[in-house]
């Protein structure tokens, strides 16, 4: 028998990281605001730019906004605040696919192709993929 959590895990990536990311972009937003006296359109465009890359990143680090839900019957994960649902059922293999230094979670869909998870939510690729295919072959 395989060592199984309990069920249900649920994971989310780092907020902090993800808020701290935000925060950076906050720094060309400034200089955009010091460059706008001499060049206004470029410096507009930087700040405005900048301070939207921040909020994208402010709003990735809300907790309902990215997660991964392991359970007896599948797995549910959200992108940007968008919920999907993945049945056991329909699960044939779960693997790590690497390309490089990346490392992300895939698996088989039954009558489809490979699909993958976003993110790793804060672990290593390799025990996510042992946590989705220990609840995926337990009774």
């Amino acid at each position: 028998m395989r060592d199984t959590p309990a069920l249900p895990v649920v994971l989310r990536p780092p907020a902090v990281r993800t808020a701290l990311v935000a925060v950076l972009f906050l720094l060309p937003a400034w200089g955009g605001t010091r460059l706008a006296v001499e060049e206004p359109d470029i410096g507009h465009a930087m700040t405005y730019a900048s301070l939207a890359v921040a909020l994208f990143f402010a709003v990735l680090s809300l907790p309902q906004c990215a997660w991964l839900r392991v359970d007896s019957e599948g797995f549910a994960y959200a992108t940007f605040f968008r919920p999907h649902r993945v049945l056991w059922r329909d699960v044939d293999a779960v693997e790590v696919v690497r390309s490089g230094r990346a490392a992300r979670v895939a698996w088989h869909a039954r009558h489809d192709d490979w699909h993958a998870l976003p993110d790793a939510y804060a672990q290593d690729a390799d025990a996510v993929a042992r946590l989705l295919e220990s609840a995926r072959t337990s009774d």
